[in-house]
């Protein structure tokens, strides 16, 4: 029972600290989007470079390129803030992140699956 309230706990912690971010002349937009434009770019080629060398069956194939454009996951965000990281910094990837898979997945699915 307790483990089924862990995502939405995290979830929360990560909307407080969007909300709280100020948008303004510290504010590293650059860092910001190429950080969450890596994470989806290098999981997708990386899968791509498995998919070519392995020669995995098509649903795999599928499975695998789609997971791979996922966003920075949660976690993440709360191993920052255990650790008095930059928490702003990395719950502003996590959302450049989501846009941009939303994105991937959409013109992944349109034009190569």
């Amino acid at each position: 029972m307790l483990a089924g309230i862990t995502v939405p706990i995290m979830l929360l912690l990560l909307g407080r600290s969007l909300g709280a971010i100020r948008l303004g002349g510290g504010t590293d937009f650059k860092m910001i989007g190429v950080l969450g434009a890596g994470r989806v770019l290098i999981g997708l080629l990386s899968a791509m470079i498995v998919v070519h060398l392995l020669s995995l069956p098509p649903l795999l194939t599928q499975s695998l390129l789609i997971q791979s454009c996922m966003p920075v996951a949660v976690i993440s965000y709360i191993m920052t803030s255990q650790y008095q990281g930059p928490k702003d910094l990395v719950a502003a990837v996590f959302m450049c992140s989501t846009l941009l898979s939303l994105v991937a997945v959409m013109l992944l699915t349109s034009f190569y699956l």
